[in-house]
């Protein structure tokens, strides 16, 4: 975080005797992306955060560690959105953490809302923060306002100033990066994450996002460079890691990508996309060895990942695939079903339509598969990487699922304008 507007953040303050966290954070899966960046934002400041996926223990009780979980936080953040309510976890932290701000006056407790779905309920005079126009995860003046919320303390003189500035430069910056990536420009890439500016190093938010432009457009130096600075300036942030593997495997370097996934598995760093990512560096691995042992691997790391969040279309149709390799037909068929069913008629960019291409792939129904990928590639034609990856995997499908000539040639004809590649698949 950019000194500039770091200084306006308070320290955490003292952990009182028998707790372990200074914040609890109550959310949807839905909404996990999101919570993640809330997550890294806070670590830097050097808050302990209570994260469920990042806290429980394998195999443990669910509803016990959460209650412990609100028992020993100082503070408490509900992240609310239209999914919260849909949730019966959710309405039992909810009913929790008012029973427990009932009890103890001092519990500081605020809302963060995403959306502008209207807050109510008890929750209707609390303290909320409006992120509906941070999709891309908290920071800034929005971000001070929540953690100064929490420890129940005013706006210091001049945050306003600042960071309306550095909240400006942000945005433009990420419709910057957009636009670079749509226009198929890594050079502009590059010499966006150059910036000097205060927004770049407000948060890791703008270089993540150039970096795995970069990585799309198979521009790893360049990619490996942001993210070493990243790691400097924010070593607590998990998105820079997830990046720096995703890069390595790309690159058919299965052993630095394991080496960074596998760190984070065994440290408790079990969202979906974590374990999903590490499930992708043991089929890397399976490309090279042909060992079943860790296509095996592979497949249980991503129904891991997908029981970890159901509506994870990334983790849920590689398992799919997986499974299929695996000779599990009916549940690969099965689990593309229900990809299939999330995404229809909503996929928009490049990795839904690709999904959806991948799932009509294992259900066999090849003309809608050509169409959904070449929708995708029309939504980023420059991103050859993952291009590349898309069809190496539908090649090992279709291997796997005996398709005939004609067929085949249907989809190896989307692909026709990249070049030979090894191959790596996600």
């Amino acid at each position: 975080m950019g000194l500039r507007f770091e200084q306006f953040f308070p320290p955490p303050p003292a952990l009182k005797p028998g707790q372990k966290w200074h914040v609890f954070v109550s959310y949807r899966s839905d909404d996990r992306r999101w919570v993640l960046k809330l997550h890294d934002a806070l670590r830097h400041l050097k808050y302990e955060v209570f994260v469920d996926q990042f806290v429980l223990n394998a195999g443990g009780a669910l509803s016990s560690s959460l209650d412990e979980g609100i028992e020993k936080s100082g503070t408490a953040i509900i992240i609310w959105s239209k999914n919260y309510k849909t949730s019966n976890w959710t309405e039992g932290e909810y009913n929790a953490l008012q029973g427990r701000r009932r009890a103890e006056r001092e519990f500081g407790l605020v809302v963060a809302s995403l959306d502008t779905t209207p807050v109510g309920g008890m929750l209707s005079g609390d303290i909320t923060t409006d992120f509906s126009n941070q999709p891309d995860g908290p920071c800034g003046l929005t971000l001070l306002r929540l953690v100064l919320g929490l420890l129940k303390r005013p706006l210091p003189e001049g945050a306003v100033e600042a960071a309306t500035e550095i909240d400006t430069a942000r945005k433009r910056y990420m419709a910057q990066i957009k636009a670079a990536r749509q226009n198929d420009d890594p050079d502009r890439l590059i010499e966006l994450a150059q910036s000097a500016d205060d927004a770049w190093r407000d948060s890791p938010i703008l270089g993540c996002a150039a970096a795995e432009g970069l990585i799309a457009a198979e521009r790893y130096d360049a990619a490996a460079a942001v993210l070493t600075g990243l790691r400097n300036e924010f070593p607590e942030a998990l998105r820079p890691r997830q990046l720096e593997a995703l890069s390595a495997r790309r690159q058919g370097n299965w052993r630095r990508a394991q080496e960074i996934l596998g760190a984070m598995y065994v440290e408790g760093f079990r969202d979906a996309e974590t374990v999903g990512m590490y499930g992708a560096s043991w089929w890397t691995r399976y490309l090279q060895s042909k060992d079943s042992h860790h296509l095996l691997r592979s497949r249980d790391l991503y129904r891991e990942a997908f029981t970890l969040d159901p509506k994870d279309y990334y983790t849920g149709i590689n398992a799919a695939s997986k499974s299929l390799f695996l000779g599990e037909r009916e549940a690969a068929r099965d689990l593309a079903l229900q990809v299939d069913a999330q995404l229809e008629g909503k996929a928009s960019n490049y990795y839904e339509l690709a999904t959806l291409g991948e799932a009509r792939l294992l259900e066999e129904d090849y003309p809608k598969a050509v169409q959904y990928y070449q929708a995708a590639i029309l939504t980023a034609p420059g991103e050859t990487g993952n291009q590349g990856t898309t069809r190496d995997q539908a090649r090992e499908i279709m291997n796997a699922l005996q398709t005939g000539a004609a067929d085949r040639a249907q989809v190896e004809q989307v692909f026709a304008h990249l070049s030979r590649r090894a191959q790596v698949v996600s």
